[in-house]
């Protein structure tokens, strides 16, 4: 699957800031829904950040990171799409 998504990239590579918002997209909301692989690892700075802030917080922070990051994304595609 890999291989096929690399190589409509390569063909295409105007949308490949369109991909990246795919996968950001997927990736927000797995924090949104709470799957623990999209918002917890096993790093010893991102369980301080998570004592810190609380687990619910912390979850906050990451979905505006990765809003403001598909934002930025999406108006790339935008700007350099047709």
């Amino acid at each position: 699957m890999l291989d096929k998504i690399n190589d409509w990239v390569s063909a295409h590579p105007e949308n490949g800031y369109l991909v990246v918002a795919v996968l950001l997209a997927f990736w927000l909301l797995g924090v949104i829904i709470g799957w623990k692989w999209a918002y917890e690892s096993n790093s010893w700075n991102q369980n301080f950040l998570r004592d810190l802030l609380g687990s619910g917080m912390y979850r906050i922070c990451i979905g505006v990171i990765l809003t403001v990051a598909l934002g930025i994304s999406l108006y790339l595609y935008s700007v350099t799409g047709r």
